[in-house]
């Protein structure tokens, strides 16, 4: 299967972009840090340690500060930059010119991997398994340091070659040519099947009670709900090591 479908047209999005990145003149030797999940920065005691650490990390810091993050802040950091919120293609680059990024996001994993950037994942765990072989690295707050980073080179993965767009695609087309195949919105995941995660299980009945909200309206009332299923959401699962990180 595509597997994680939204990854691969981010990785196809990035085989486009990424010769025509904007040059980063500002900053030159940085580390690139992003946190906006709410166990890193909602409590300040937490936030307040995780700048500590990222405060002694031996090249200055670039934050582009997520307001949940900027909300907390409490006390000033000298080896910390914190910036506005940055553009895609900006985004990007800053991150193919930093030494090293500093993250709890989901989709800096892929975009790092990609770059051959090594990345520090305040996480416990990731629904990016396959970075795990590419530079990322799993990490708790005591963790953070500038020699935690995996700096090797690393191969791409073969279906990260830019053309996910196009076989999806294609699949959707033999989904329309093959009348035996009949997905509607009633074909949900099994939540009860062995391998599905808390991720997959909190999109599903997400989507459910959209579904049911628009089948519900009464006196007259017309709505659309037009949706685009990833799949762990509707259908048979593609995979059974998702990881429910998100």
């Amino acid at each position: 299967g595509l597997g994680d479908v939204y990854k691969r047209q981010a990785i196809d999005t990035l085989h486009d972009v990424v010769d025509i990145l904007p040059k980063n003149n500002k900053y030159t030797e940085y580390y690139l840090c992003t946190l906006h999940r709410p166990f890193n920065v909602d409590c300040k005691t937490t936030l307040h340690n995780i700048l500590i650490k990222l405060n002694n990390l031996n090249k200055q810091v670039i934050i582009p500060a997520h307001p949940r993050l900027k909300n907390n802040i409490t006390n000033t950091y000298s080896n910390i930059k914190f910036i506005e919120p940055l553009g895609y293609l900006d985004f990007i680059s800053y991150i193919k010119h930093s030494h090293g990024v500093i993250s709890d996001s989901g989709g800096v994993q892929c975009e790092c991997a990609f770059l051959n950037i090594p990345l520090l994942t305040l996480r416990p765990t990731t629904e990016h398994l396959i970075t795990l072989s590419l530079g990322n690295k799993l990490i708790d707050i005591t963790q953070i340091g500038s020699n935690n980073f995996i700096r090797n080179k690393f191969q791409r993965p073969e279906l990260w070659d830019g053309n996910a767009s196009k076989r999806i695609v294609k699949i959707i087309n033999q989904y329309h040519l093959d009348k035996s195949i009949n997905l509607n919105h009633k074909s949900w995941t099994n939540l009860e099947a062995k391998n599905v995660t808390a991720y997959m299980k909190s999109k599903t009945l997400a989507e459910k009670s959209a579904w049911e909200f628009i089948e519900n309206q009464k006196d007259g009332k017309k709505m659309e709900l037009v949706v685009i299923n990833p799949g762990p959401v509707f259908g048979p699962t593609l995979s059974g090591n998702l990881d429910g990180a998100s």
